[in-house]
């Protein structure tokens, strides 16, 4: 399958956030694909499956040259610019997300340069690299120093989409789509991505695109129209500008690209860094080139209402002291409505059909402010003692000793509570509920163990002893062939002092499902605990570049991630959506 043999371990977990989905077909089963890394520790393949996917969906006349798949060959070798990548699944080329993945690829590699090159994928990455640059150097025509035009699109969507089959047999799905005006945010991401290039491995005509497209899109802010609106439609051109504004001051040191970044800079930096906004990267790069924190002096509302706006250091420490200040007998967290498992309803007492676990709260909940005041969430918990060394660390920055010595104290009494209060010998329980009863106890006669706080606990370094322990708890006990169950054993019947998680099917959704979501979380601990074989084990049965065998029992395409898949409580419907 794979025609060379290379070496690499997977210490950035920054090149995987690129993957949205896989086509690479079941890698595990590759032979001589070998890694520098040791035997017991699987991390190069883990990247390295990564980078495949990329020569999985290479484009044009140089698949055969370029490209590491003995199954791809070359394809669309009559595309006006030849190269380029697919867009996932498909055989279209959009350009938005060609430039946020070719710059966001860049940004791994540059922030994780000695892993990439000690461990030997530096090679395989600049192939990709310098495959997506020279699409987007044969993409842009240049007059002098200036963008005459430049093709943002290769192929009609929808045309693309109506055919199935391989990239090598298709027809003709639609020529370039040439803009010399207009679609200023692809080419702000051509840019972000050449100049990342640049930075990287030192390409002149790099920069001289990077350049040229940067001209152009501040001479155009807009956001592109037509055919791509129906696949990737941009909300905004300012944060693919600032991005681009980033990765040339990083190039050049340019005063001009610095004042561009920081003026384009929103006081929404959004939910993620993602192909439709790249504000969260773009303040990356400000923060670290400048060293510049005013983020946190920008103001921010609260419910959306910025008559009570506050700075955003105002909002982390609402939301850290929000925490503090409402736990429950245990020193814990109160878990209020909810916490991520809406499923699980502390509160609720439902013992009428048709009301709604999510909304109804019981009426001797509601007379003490619409929730228990004894249940208790150690998710939240551990996600506290998790998250809270980051507030403490922006607090030492900024000066505040006093505060970042109170908010430590916090953290450090909540990991004491966690250990008193939550451990329960081999793992974390899950919850206190509003009787003061532990869920996800061995002392439960089900739901006895819960996937979500042992994550976070053991990448809390709460106990070094208790981590080991949950690792091989979470092994025995969650693990299937198809992934980690979110709990186990599952609910048979209904409890009223849990809510909704109890009337789902043993095996299926919140009720002992397997959530790929949640799964991550494990993988990341297994990751920080040293136990690369678990991490990759873990990966592996969820990740669909090694699971082509079992897609159709998933009933889902080979390439797809599916929410969720039915547990070991499923019985013959384990594995299946």
């Amino acid at each position: 399958m794979v025609k060379k043999n290379l070496t690499g371990k997977a210490a950035a977990a920054a090149a995987a956030l690129t993957l949205t989905v896989s086509s690479l077909g079941q890698l595990a089963a590759v032979p001589g694909n070998k890694v520098s890394a040791a035997e017991t520790d699987n991390y190069a393949k883990l990247l390295q499956a990564s980078l495949f996917f990329y020569d999985a969906n290479m484009c044009g006349k140089q698949v055969e040259s370029k490209g590491l798949m003995s199954w791809r060959s070359n394809c669309h070798t009559s595309d006006e610019v030849d190269g380029g990548f697919h867009d996932a699944g498909d055989h279209a080329m959009f350009g938005l997300p060609q430039g946020y993945t070719a710059s966001t690829l860049g940004w791994a590699y540059y922030e994780f340069k000695d892993s990439f090159d000690s461990l030997g994928v530096t090679d395989h990455y600049k192939t990709i690299n310098d495959y997506f640059a020279k699409f987007f150097r044969d993409a842009t025509v240049l007059s002098g120093d200036s963008v005459s035009k430049f093709c943002i699109q290769k192929g009609l969507g929808d045309t693309d989409h109506s055919y199935w089959g391989a990239p090598e047999l298709q027809g003709d799905r639609g020529g370039c789509d040439w803009r010399s005006s207009g679609a200023g945010e692809i080419a702000a991401e051509y840019a972000a991505a050449l100049a990342a290039s640049y930075v990287n491995f030192g390409n002149a005509d790099d920069l001289k695109y990077a350049k040229a497209l940067y001209n152009y899109a501040k001479n155009n802010p807009s956001c592109s129209t037509g055919d791509c609106q129906g696949f990737y439609k941009s909300d905004s051109f300012n944060d693919d500008l600032a991005w681009a504004a980033g990765w040339l001051y990083k190039a050049t040191k340019e005063g001009s690209y610095k004042n561009d970044l920081q003026s384009n800079q929103k006081e929404y930096i959004g939910w993620a860094h993602s192909w439709n906004n790249v504000e969260l990267g773009a303040a990356c790069l400000l923060a670290e080139e400048t060293g510049d924190w005013s983020i946190l002096d920008e103001m921010v509302p609260y419910d959306n209402d910025m008559s009570i706006a506050q700075p955003m250091l105002d909002h982390l420490k609402v939301s850290f002291y929000k925490i503090v200040n409402n736990l429950g007998p245990h020193g814990l967290p109160l878990a209020m409505r909810a916490d991520w498992n809406d499923c699980i309803n502390l509160s609720c007492f439902s013992d009428t059909p048709g009301e709604s676990f999510q909304t109804y709260t019981n009426p001797k909940f509601a007379a003490e402010g619409g929730y228990s005041k004894v249940a208790e969430s150690v998710m939240v918990a551990t996600l506290f003692t998790y998250a809270g060394p980051n507030y403490v660390e922006i607090l030492k920055h900024l000066g505040k000793d006093d505060e970042a010595a109170a908010a430590q104290a916090e953290i450090d009494k909540m990991k004491a509570n966690v250990m008193e209060s939550a451990w329960d010998g081999d793992w974390f329980i899950r919850a206190y509920d509003a009787n003061g009863e532990k869920m996800g106890s061995k002392e439960c006669e089900e739901g006895q163990i819960f996937i979500e706080p042992q994550g976070f606990a053991i990448m809390s370094d709460i106990d070094p002893e208790a981590a080991k322990k949950t690792l091989a708890a979470v092994d025995e006990r969650l693990n299937t062939v198809h992934g980690l169950v979110l709990n186990n054993p599952a609910f048979s019947k209904y409890y009223i002092q849990y809510g909704e998680i109890s009337t789902d099917p043993g095996g299926y959704k919140e009720n002992a499902g397997i959530f790929t979501h949640n799964n991550a979380w494990i993988i990341c601990a297994a990751a920080y605990a040293g136990e690369g074989d678990q991490a990759f084990k873990y990966y592996s049965e969820i990740a669909p570049a090694f699971t082509e065998e079992t897609s159709d029992l998933h009933k889902t395409e080979p390439y797809v991630y599916g929410q969720m898949i039915g547990g070991k409580d499923a019985g013959s419907d384990i594995g299946k959506p």
